[in-house]
């Protein structure tokens, strides 16, 4: 998932429920970053942990009555569930 991605969700969504860019970026990042998309949208960018994050809410909270926008992938790549861990000597 890209930036474009997330932000074409964000502006699918706040248009289904009537809602601005700021209350979707709200619901998304749990009120931590209430201009991400209304950013994305001024051409700044955002990291790919944001993005992660944010597209794994969109794939977790989509209504089911709202079709999810072509050519956005929604299923999560093997990648995604990977975690590293290091271990620390003693």
């Amino acid at each position: 998932m890209t930036q474009g991605d997330i932000l074409l969700l964000a502006r699918t969504l706040a248009k289904a429920r009537g809602v601005k860019l700021s209350t979707v970026s709200r619901w998304a990042t749990r009120d931590r970053n209430p201009l991400l998309f209304d950013r994305l949208a001024a051409g700044h960018g955002c990291a790919p942990r944001t993005v992660d994050r944010v597209g794994r809410w969109f794939r977790n909270h989509w209504p089911q009555h709202l079709e999810w926008p072509p050519g956005v992938p929604r299923q999560e790549t093997a990648a995604a569930h990977l975690t590293w861990r290091v271990r620390v000597p003693e």
